[in-house]
């Protein structure tokens, strides 16, 4: 058996290994996104399609390594919190009366862009399933925890908003995320 401490660096290594594979693909999917957006200015569509689709490929052939490295660099900072790091607002986390933080309006961007999130993160999340949950099994036994926490790196919703947030501060648009969404 692991001494806590002991414990806690393998976790930590285990998590590392995982975001740095997922680095390592960046370049790849890139590359794939490029080829793909490509490929669909090909497909018959109205002009305005055509314009979108022309704009992404233009941006992408562009901003594509930009976007690779500003990802990769996000997904680093977050891993050197440590063990349990996690990115992002904390959750409102409801007190023992079960309220949480007030409820405020939010903009239509800003739904539509947790949509896509959430979209992207339902995605990975069927494609990672049973990896996903041999390694938070085996990363709960090692930390004593019941469970990761929701903002744990490692959480396909992380990582998901962490590529959607850097796709938007890229200037990429909602409707070119949408137009290669299925490729």
């Amino acid at each position: 058996m692991h001494s806590p401490a002991e414990s806690e660096a393998l976790a930590a290594r285990a998590r590392g290994r995982c975001v740095q594979h997922v680095i390592q693909g960046l370049t790849l999917l890139a590359e794939t996104v490029l080829t793909k957006a490509q490929d669909r200015l090909q497909e018959p569509a109205d002009r305005s399609t055509q314009m979108l689709r022309a704009d992404l490929v233009r941006h992408l052939t562009v901003a594509r390594l930009r976007f690779v490295r500003r990802l990769g660099e996000a997904l680093n900072r977050a891993l050197d919190g440590g063990a349990g790091t996690v990115y992002g607002k904390a959750l409102p986390i409801p007190d023992k009366s079960g309220l949480s933080a007030p409820l405020t309006l939010v903009e239509d961007d800003t739904v539509e862009r947790d949509l896509v999130a959430a979209r992207l993160a339902m995605a990975m999340s069927d494609q990672n399933h049973w990896e996903f949950n041999d390694l938070r099994a085996r990363l709960m036994t090692l930390e004593g925890t019941r469970d990761l926490d929701p903002r744990d790196i490692l959480q396909s919703s992380v990582q998901a908003r962490m590529v959607t947030e850097t796709w938007f501060a890229e200037g990429f648009t909602l409707d070119q995320w949408r137009d290669l969404q299925y490729v």
